[in-house]
């Protein structure tokens, strides 16, 4: 699962590179032709016509992998670090020939890859493989595109249109808009609806009727607003966030009052509804338009270059770079580079099944950190940078530390959540595990999004569910009117 599962390894476990746990996209390509390959991941690879020379003639076979998650990063043990200083990851992508044919390049292939924002610190990392780990090493200035023009027009329409009523991070009139698209889970119809016609988004969404109860003000419609202008108004919201805090913090996230009114409204339906005692219903956070399931970047430039392959639209802000040599690379930034990181201590200490044969790793999502622990000099505790435990991190981030070794014949498995920002020695409690139950325990990291089921039987059952509906309404008061 993490790269470091076998129990033959003579590699110290948390350093096995082991990319054979990601896909292999396979691409054919004409060499004498422009190509325009996009990627399963979002990231496009833009092949010059004469760009490869090949003996086997004007065709070439390409393998590309890409590593975006972290799931996809832990898996194969990309582990984010250079020379042993902590990284920040965009995104790693590795590109060669498939195995048997010699290909050189003539003329750079150029790489685009798609972002939420773009930081200014960001840099290629070409992937250097040594005893079987990799090390990012050479970094190189980026091309970072903001879409200025893009970004210039959303802040035209949002100073025009939204100024009035809402600020970027504070409430106004109505709500702080930094975050919408998270609050709404990415759905991008949702959001248009209310921008466009808050009346009618009322009657779709019980969280747009939450919002109106909350404020106490419908928004004035913008129904002549194309997608296009949409999108920039509220990539230009996201970028102004993120200059402000680096990342969104989780009340920009959480609907709080709101989150629960359509999972309540439904419950009442049934139960006032219904004349039998016994119903099925499954709640969960559903998209409403599958095109847009990407969230914010699901609407792309037009762009059609004029020979293609396979014709791909670059995304409206990206990283790229030129490559001349085949292999890993790794678009990245130093946390100590970061004005956000400040100097704290990390120590992990083992409890419950120790071993000395354990391998812990730290990973801070919001920031795409993956880095491997060693052991003290005196074996009492792990750390990740220095041997004291001094680390550079951002502070307020929630983190995760796993470990995974073996004793023995059986596996071994640890996980807790720490907070980065103080001094702090954190202790995990390590168990009998297996492989399923590590994928399982790590997989929960990536927050999908919960379902409830509810299949209740009898009067008593009713009962019950009418309790839970009276104490929801209690703890939510700002669902919709008819239901108080």
């Amino acid at each position: 699962m993490l790269a470091f599962i076998s129990c033959q390894q003579n590699v110290p476990l948390n350093g096995k590179l082991n990319t054979d746990k990601l896909p292999s996209q396979l691409v054919t390509i004409n060499t004498s032709r422009d190509n325009y390959i996009k990627l399963s991941g979002g990231s496009i690879v833009q092949v010059p016509a004469n760009a490869l020379k090949t003996a086997s003639g004007d065709s070439v076979k390409l393998e590309i992998k890409e590593a975006f998650t972290l799931g996809q990063m832990a898996r194969a043990g990309l582990y984010t670090r250079s020379n042993g200083e902590l990284l920040s990851s965009g995104g790693m992508l590795y590109i060669a020939p498939q195995a048997g044919q010699d290909v050189q390049i003539l003329k750079p292939l150029k790489v685009i890859v798609p972002a939420d924002h773009v930081e200014d610190d960001m840099q290629l990392f070409k992937g250097e493989i040594k005893d079987s780990a990799i090390n990012w090493v050479d970094p190189q200035p980026l091309e970072m595109n903001k879409g200025e023009a893009r970004l210039a027009n959303g802040k035209s329409l949002y100073q025009s249109n939204c100024k009035q009523c809402h600020d970027v991070t504070k409430k106004l009139i109505g709500p702080a808009l930094f975050g919408t698209m998270q609050r709404w889970h990415n759905d991008t119809a949702a959001v248009y609806l209310l921008t466009r016609n808050f009346a009618q988004a009322m009657q779709a969404y019980p969280q747009a009727a939450c919002i109106y109860n909350e404020y106490k003000i419908g928004m004035p419609g913008y129904p002549s607003f194309p997608d296009e202008d949409l999108y920039d108004i509220y990539r230009y919201i996201q970028e102004e966030g993120m200059k402000q805090f680096g990342k969104i913090p989780e009340e920009y996230t959480s609907n709080k009052n709101c989150d629960s009114c359509e999972y309540i409204i439904q419950l009442a339906m049934k139960i006032f509804n219904s004349d039998s005692a016994r119903f099925n219903l499954s709640y969960s956070i559903n998209r409403s338009d599958v095109q847009s399931s990407q969230g914010i970047d699901s609407i792309a430039i037009n762009f059609t270059p004029p020979v293609t392959q396979n014709a791909a639209q670059i995304p409206p802000v990206f990283y790229s770079f030129e490559i001349l040599s085949f292999g890993w690379y790794n678009v990245d930034s130093y946390i100590k580079k970061n004005p956000l990181a400040t100097s704290t201590k990390l120590k992990v200490v083992q409890e419950g099944l120790t071993s000395p044969v354990l391998f812990p790793v730290m990973v801070i999502p919001s920031r795409k950190i993956i880095q491997a622990g060693f052991l003290s000099s005196d074996g009492g505790y792990f750390y990740f940078y220095d041997m004291d435990g001094s680390i550079q991190l951002p502070p307020g981030e929630r983190g995760y530390i796993f470990a995974l070794g073996e004793k023995k014949d059986i596996v071994l498995f640890g996980l807790t959540r720490f907070v980065t920002g103080k001094d702090q020695t954190i202790k995990i409690n390590i168990q009998q595990s297996n492989i399923k139950e590590v994928e399982a325990a790590i997989n929960q990291l990536q927050l999908p999004d919960v379902t409830v089921n509810i299949n209740p039987t009898g009067k008593a059952k009713m009962d019950q569910l009418k309790k839970e509906l009276e104490e929801l309404r209690k703890r939510y008061p700002n669902c919709l009117p008819e239901l108080q």
